[in-house]
């Protein structure tokens, strides 16, 4: 996580506004009024929201309404499913 100078925005590619932002931090697991910043393909500040000139971001999504679970990744996949396609009744020409 990046440190930040009052003077000088930090730039970001995106920073995402979260009404409730759910973190993996044991101390403070849930933060009401948070935000994410990202910049490339990292996560370069997660936490409660701070003041909009602290960021220069090229985009930004608000809160309004949503939760966000920064580093959250969705394993759920049908891999093993493609494997057998051939087996199902439908593959067996019945």
């Amino acid at each position: 996580m990046e440190s930040n100078d009052v003077s000088t925005p930090t730039k970001v590619d995106l920073l995402v506004g979260a009404d409730v932002l759910y973190t993996l931090d044991e101390v403070h697991p849930v933060i009401i009024s948070g935000e994410v910043a990202i910049k490339g393909n990292r996560i370069v500040y997660s936490g409660p929201a701070r003041a909009a000139e602290k960021w220069e971001a090229k985009e930004r999504i608000p809160g309004g309404g949503r939760a966000v679970l920064p580093g959250f990744v969705n394993c759920h996949s049908h891999a093993a499913s493609a494997l057998f396609r051939s087996q199902s009744d439908d593959g067996l020409g019945g």
